[in-house]
């Protein structure tokens, strides 16, 4: 089984899709976190739901984007 880390900034239906697919045995793996560049999105309240970590970093927390992106 891989252990798997999803990124998402949006409503997460991908993020979900790929939960589902796990769930229903089609794909072997877990998802261990999400990251997201926004809070309170659908993928984070997702997460949150299915008891997966989340984490979300905001760029403007940064000094700037290259900094945000290493």
């Amino acid at each position: 089984m891989r252990k798997i880390a999803v990124f998402a900034s949006g409503r997460g239906s991908n993020f979900i899709k790929i939960f589902e697919n796990i769930q229903r045995g089609s794909l072997n793996a877990r998802v261990t976190c999400l990251i997201s560049n926004k809070p309170g999105t659908g993928a984070v309240e997702y997460a949150e739901q299915q008891n997966i970590h989340s984490y979300v970093v905001i760029p403007k927390d940064f000094p700037s984007e290259d900094e945000f992106g290493q």
